[in-house]
């Protein structure tokens, strides 16, 4: 694959305009080889925010806009680190905190190497499980000071002096059982640490004597993760997580409100549109945000594991949310801003195969999606929308073949656009041509073949006729739309296709573009010769495959796999990448810029942006 950036197009991309998914599928992933533990958005001096890792191998920080790994803990100072945070010293210098097997270390965010001596170290390789740190917090005094909270599996809070690295006063036996979450509380009124164990109780502290403030709070059960939370009228709220959530007055120590019933387990404060507070959560269903104005949640729900999660402002002035930390190396990236994206109610189906973009005779453009229960053939149907909004247009087209997988439109020469169905039918392929005019079957069946059909498109064959192209695991076949005959001999792809499409050359040439295993190969539809082989290589199989033509420049190839959306040259020149949550099965180009895109579960609709 040709990695490079595209000067013709640098800043193409796909804008997200609705989406039929239980959550819009845009967002970046970070993939790590470490296991994450925790996670926290890490201020550099020039303005940008980069996302520290703590795991298995030590500290990673990656870029939040690309991605991309910035630097990482070498292998011979490899140790696994749990509890993350960033601290600015009173002589201005940023410094990470983390917690790990050896001790509470200071780290440099420049090098991700430990900075000696220890806060606090063990020696040997034996550690006391008592002795272990788990939660870290701190705050900044009105003196300046720094004032750290280090809490662990004792129930021990100590605090510490982080300018000289002493204790600041003895250690204090706040909980009965481990200490599994610390966070800080800070308004006009002062600071507090906030502590959780495994006695259900939370404690507020004071940070400059150590002395519990006011009573212990009772949530009613374990806390799973602690935050504090600016509202709207400016106040500042302990959020509290276990069985509900609930934002808690520190100051009084009573409960304003049950914000989110059900158990959760992580939250993290994030701005929304228009600069409304906002608080994403994770509960049992998944991931999902609570707008603080009305107390109410935003879009849908992602199903996503999180236990941590972190707020990354950006220089243009967005936020991400990061969110992952379940002892796996993933980490996702979220826009807060897409969670707001307009999400259509489903289809009635169970999954979706295909999409096509369908013209009609009053000059529409319709886009046809084929779905179906597997199980049902009842089910199996195709159903047309409107692809500005996404809103049914007519009845579904029923009485489909048992398991109906492509579609493409077919002019024919009396002005109608008839939808060519691809099915299996016992242990054959089939294709069945439909009028959108009266939504019934047009006339017998186009063709019936003995193949493994994967995919299924239309061309120009010369003569004002049109072409069917289908294809599989014996390579591709031409046939002749309207009466059904094959069109010279079979193209003997050399291997299984998913998706191919017609595309025009440069050079004014015919080519037949073939999405396969290890990316786009590109063919002579009359001859089967390759053209070149392979014009895209990719490490995953392409599974779906658009050609979208440009007004200013040549054909765009879209393709799409198991984790991502990517946008060629027909150089075969990477312009750009969009990872995905769902595998996707269908692609098709509608109009002049936009792209619909079938998912397992769900249909998309994108405009192209430069």
């Amino acid at each position: 694959m040709n990695e490079t950036a595209g000067d013709a197009h640098p800043q193409i991309g796909l804008e997200l305009m609705w989406s039929t998914l239980p959550v819009t599928p845009r967002h970046r992933v970070i993939d790590s080889d470490m296991g994450v533990n925790n996670m926290t958005a890490l201020p550099l001096p020039d303005g940008r925010t980069l996302l520290a890792l703590s795991g298995t191998d030590g500290i990673e920080l990656w870029d939040p806009e690309t991605a991309e790994l910035v630097a990482a803990t070498p292998a011979t100072h490899a140790r696994e680190n749990w509890e993350l945070i960033p601290v600015r010293l009173t002589n201005g210098r940023t410094v990470l905190v983390a917690s790990g097997v050896d001790g509470v270390r200071f780290w440099d965010p420049g090098t991700c190497l430990p900075i000696d001596p220890p806060l606090l170290a063990f020696a040997g390789d034996s550690v006391p499980l008592d002795a272990i740190t788990m939660s870290l917090a701190a705050v900044t005094l009105p003196d300046g000071r720094v004032r750290l909270a280090t809490g662990g599996h004792d129930g021990v809070v100590q605090l510490w002096d982080l300018d000289t690295g002493d204790r600041a006063g003895p250690p204090v036996h706040v909980h009965a059982g481990t200490i599994h979450g610390l966070t800080a509380v800070s308004s006009a009124a002062g600071s507090l640490f906030v502590s959780a164990g495994n006695d259900d109780g939370v404690r507020l502290w004071d940070p400059e004597t150590g002395i519990q403030a006011g009573p212990t709070l009772e949530p009613g059960s374990r806390t799973q993760a602690l935050g504090a939370v600016t509202l709207p009228d400016g106040r500042v709220a302990l959020g509290i997580a276990g069985r509900d959530l609930r934002l808690w007055d520190p100051r009084t120590r009573t409960v304003i409100r049950l914000l989110v019933p059900g158990y959760c387990y992580a939250m993290c404060a994030v701005p929304l549109s228009g600069g409304r507070a906002g608080l994403a959560v994770e509960t049992q269903s998944g991931l999902c945000l609570w707008d603080l104005s009305t107390c109410e949640q935003v879009g849908p729900v992602v199903r996503h594991d999180a236990t941590r999660m972190a707020a990354l402002p950006l220089a243009d002035g967005r936020t991400l949310l990061a969110a992952g930390g379940d002892g796996s190396g993933i980490v996702r990236l979220w826009d807060p801003a897409d969670f707001e994206t307009p999400v259509l109610p489903p289809p009635d189906a169970t999954s979706v195969h295909a999409v096509a973009a369908v013209p009609t005779r009053d000059g529409r453009t319709l886009l046809a999606v084929a779905t179906g229960d597997l199980s049902l053939s009842t089910k199996r149907v195709v159903h047309l929308c409107d692809p500005a909004t996404g809103a049914p247009v007519g009845p579904p087209l029923s009485g489909l073949g048992d398991d109906l997988r492509v579609l493409t439109a077919v002019p024919s020469p009396d002005g109608r656009t008839l939808l060519a169905v691809g099915c299996r039918s016992g242990d054959n392929s089939m294709v069945q041509m439909w009028d959108l005019d009266t939504g019934t079957e047009a006339g017998p069946l186009a063709t019936r073949f003995s193949s493994d059909l994967r995919s299924l498109t239309s061309m120009p064959a010369g003569d004002g006729r049109t072409a069917l192209v289908t294809a599989g695991i014996r390579g591709a076949q031409r046939w002749d739309a309207l009466t059904g005959k094959a069109i010279g001999p079979m193209l003997p792809l050399i291997q299984p296709v998913q998706s191919v499409v017609p595309l025009t050359l440069p050079d004014g040439r015919a080519g037949l573009a073939a999405g396969a295993n290890n990316g786009v190969h590109l063919w002579d539809p009359e001859t089967g010769d390759p053209l070149v082989s392979p014009l895209i290589e990719t490490t995953d199989p392409v599974w779906a495959l658009a050609a979208l033509p440009q007004a200013d420049g040549p054909t765009l190839l879209i393709t799409g796999s198991s984790r991502e959306l990517s946008i060629w040259q027909p150089s075969g020149d990477l312009l750009t990448t969009l990872p995905v949550e769902w595998s996707v099965s269908d692609l098709c180009v509608v109009g002049a810029d936009q792209l619909a895109v079938a998912f397992q579960y769900g249909v998309a609709l994108f405009r192209l942006t430069t």
